[in-house]
């Protein structure tokens, strides 16, 4: 049951994203990519990604959202 639950999640997480990044330009894809290796690098590897942790100031405006939506993306 808990296998069905990881591969249900994942599949969302795919449809989410793929949404998501329908809505940024090529430029800002690219700018998506560098931002993950950035992170990848910032984080020590791949191995170490799920404990990295990324603080971001949200005041409720459209860049701020914006901005969380980039993230969440990487």
């Amino acid at each position: 049951m808990n296998n069905f639950h990881e591969q249900a999640m994942c599949f969302v997480y795919q449809q989410v994203l793929q949404r998501l990044l329908g809505f940024f330009s090529r430029p800002e894809r690219i700018a998506l990519q560098l931002l993950i290796q950035r992170l990848l690098v910032a984080a020590g590897g791949v191995e170490h990604i799920g404990r990295y942790r990324v603080m971001v100031v949200h005041e409720g405006g459209k860049e701020c959202a914006y901005t969380l939506a980039f993230l969440r993306a990487a």
